[in-house]
This record gives C-alpha cells, structure tokens and sequence, in this order.
C-alpha cells in the first residue's frame, strides 16, 4: 500500500513539474520572440530607438489638447486622461501592438502611470512607459512636431 501511494505521489510530483517547466521554456520562447519584454519602463533614448526600428508601436500621449497642440512626438495619438470617456477611447485602440505611454512629467504617480493601470485592465499586453515624460524627450534633444 506504501509503495503504490508513493508511487503514485512521485508521478503527479513528475507530470507537475513536467507541466512547469513546459509552461515556463513557452514563456521564455514568447518573450524572446519580442524584442520588448512586455512591461517595460524606457527612457527617451530607449523609446526613439525603438520607435526607429520596431513595426506596431504606437505612441500614446495622455497630456490634455492644448499640451499636445503646444507639442508632440511625431504620430503620437492623444487621448486626454481627463477626458470622461478615456477609457472608452483606449478600449478602441488595437490590442496587439506596443504603446509607449507618456505624459509630460512620467512620473511615479502622474498622468502617464494612472493611463497604463487603465490599459493594464483593460487588457493590453505590451505598454512602455516613457519615464520622464515629454520633458525627458525634449531634454534628449529627440523631434518634435509643433
């Protein structure tokens, strides 16, 4: 009776840690296959760089018209944090691509964050936040569109 119930403990032990590590290399294997981890803060730099060379990544800037009219990074979209129905605008945007999310300060309680909690339940999967905001980009010397 002791050998079969050990038997039997030692094969669901085996078949769960088979399963782990299965699910853990898949893992791996899909974050590998972005050049991106999922979550990510990046600075001016990092973002102009990926923005350079990377296919399906969208600018989200959370500042309010008159911020974004005044400047902004080039085909940045804009939806206002403020705006009552922001999380109805960002619910229509494509889930699949990558959002590098920026206000203009990128702070740790700022615009910018609260928007990527919001993203974060609405389900997106791949948000870059721009630390520093788009102050951080102007003093990087990065172009604007006025």
């Amino acid at each position: 009776m002791k050998t079969t119930l050990s038997i039997a403990l030692l094969s669901c032990l085996l078949s769960v840690g088979v399963g782990t590590i299965a699910n853990a290399q898949s893992a791996t294997q899909t974050r590998t296959a972005s050049t991106w981890p999922l979550r990510e803060d990046v600075d001016a730099k990092q973002a102009a760089t990926a923005l350079q060379t990377q296919k399906n990544i969208v600018v989200l800037d959370v500042r309010t018209p008159d911020e974004y009219k005044n400047g902004h990074l080039k085909n940045a979209v804009n939806i206002n944090l403020y705006d009552p129905n922001f999380s109805g605008k960002l619910a229509q945007l494509d889930k699949s691509k990558t959002y590098v999310v920026h206000c203009a300060a990128g702070l740790e309680n700022g615009r910018s964050r609260k928007a990527t909690a919001v993203m974060d339940s609405l389900g997106f999967q791949r948000i870059k936040h721009l630390n520093g905001g788009f102050n951080a980009w102007q003093r990087a010397d990065l172009p604007v569109i006025k």
